[in-house]
């Protein structure tokens, strides 16, 4: 894989980047980045030429799809998370530690 912290940075279509008519002034190199403006796709050339769709290696940047369980916008409360036998929380024990003294 080339490395990602060098190289130029095109847009457009996601169909335009292997046509050399979306390169005027220059040519794409391996490493350079095509971020696709129609699919949010990002993309990088891993080898030439750059006109062989599959020498553009699309990049995944691992976005989470559920938490604890849940999927879509996630707000978690204490009673998802499963406490086990070490208690975060007892009423019980904060009721008892509240009342103590030095």
């Amino acid at each position: 894989m080339p490395n990602l912290s060098v190289g130029t940075t095109y847009s457009g279509l996601d169909v335009d980047k292997t046509n050399p008519a979306q390169y005027p002034t220059t040519t794409p190199i391996v490493g350079d980045k095509y971020v696709a403006t129609d699919t949010n796709k990002m993309y990088v050339l891993s080898e030439l030429p750059y006109t062989n769709a599959a020498f553009w290696i699309e990049l995944s940047f691992g976005g989470v799809s559920s938490v604890n369980g849940y999927t879509g916008a996630v707000s978690l409360i204490t009673d998802d998370i499963a406490e086990g036998v070490e208690k975060f929380f007892d009423s019980g024990i904060t009721t008892y530690k509240s009342n103590q003294t030095n």
